[in-house]
C-alpha cells in the first residue's frame, strides 16, 4: 500500500484575510521539487504534511495516475482509500511506499527522502 501526503490548504492559508501563513509546497518549492534546498525544506516542514489517501497499487507511478487521471474513474476509485480531503497528486506532494521510504513527486518523477524515510 502506498500513502499520499499532502499539506493541507487551510493550514498554510488564512481565507478571512486572503494570506499564506504557514508552509506551502506549491509556493515555497522551485519548479522541479526536488533540488538540496528543496529537499530542507520539505524535511523541516514534514510536519505539515497529512496522510490523504491510500492507494492499493504496483508503484508511485500509479499512485499518481490514480489521483490524476480522469479515465476509468470506477477503477482508480476502488483501488483509492481517502483519509482527508485531499488534491490530485501533484509536484511537492510526498508518497510513502510500502517498505516506509518517502518520495516528493517532482516534475519528471520522484525522488526518494533519505532524511525521512525508515
Amino acid at each position: 500500500m502506498f500513502t499520499a501526503y499532502q499539506v493541507p490548504f487551510d493550514s498554510y492559508y488564512n481565507r478571512e484575510t486572503q494570506s499564506f501563513i504557514g508552509f506551502c509546497p506549491r509556493r515555497e518549492l522551485s519548479l522541479d521539487c526536488d533540488r538540496p534546498e528543496d529537499i530542507k525544506k520539505i524535511v523541516e516542514n514534514f510536519k505539515s504534511f497529512v496522510p490523504v489517501a491510500n492507494f492499493e497499487v504496483d508503484d508511485l507511478e500509479a499512485v499518481f495516475v490514480a489521483s490524476n487521471s480522469p479515465y476509468n474513474r470506477d477503477y482508480y476509485e476502488s483501488v483509492t482509500t481517502r483519509l482527508e480531503p485531499m488534491q490530485s497528486v501533484s509536484c511537492g506532494d510526498l508518497i510513502k511506499d510500502p517498505s516506509g521510504d518517502f518520495y516528493v513527486v517532482t516534475s519528471d518523477g520522484f525522488s526518494k527522502i533519505e532524511e525521512i524515510s525508515q
